[in-house]
């Protein structure tokens, strides 16, 4: 198993202090962790949490600004892909 930073290696004198090692290795996957919750989370998250613990849910309010956000991005990329596609046909097609 391989040694994943803790701080994705921007911040080693946090990890050796969480830790003790510069790196740590991680001790689930995502999977495996997800394989071992048994029962739907039910403390919600406010702004003054710091720690993050426990599985715990999101409040709605930040959970919807947040999928607005990634769906508003994702969309606006689309959209540009499309109008540079198009802007290159059309310019291929009335050089030829």
């Amino acid at each position: 198993m391989f040694a994943l930073p803790c701080s994705g290696g921007t911040n080693r004198s946090q990890d050796r202090r969480n830790t003790g090692f510069d790196a740590a290795p991680a001790k689930w996957t995502y999977a495996e962790v997800l394989a071992h919750v048994k029962t739907p989370p039910t403390v919600q998250l406010d702004a003054t949490d710091t720690a993050l613990n426990a599985t715990s849910l999101v409040p709605p309010d930040s959970y919807e600004a947040q999928y607005n956000v990634l769906y508003s991005t994702q969309r606006e990329g689309t959209v540009t892909n499309s109008l540079g596609m198009s802007i290159t046909i059309l310019v291929e097609h009335d050089s030829v």
